[in-house]
């Protein structure tokens, strides 16, 4: 079973910026201008 979670952010940019740095992911799409799918984290 897979998890997808949504975390909205007031500027896309430095929410990027944030979860690449903090949490070592990487930006896996863009989903139109104003959405970015990120991974690189397994939940379970």
């Amino acid at each position: 079973m897979a998890i997808l979670v949504n975390i909205d952010v007031p500027d896309l940019g430095a929410g990027i910026a944030f979860y690449t740095r903090a949490f070592g992911l990487t930006v896996k799409r863009y989903l139109g201008g104003q959405t970015a799918e990120l991974s690189g984290w397994t939940v379970l």
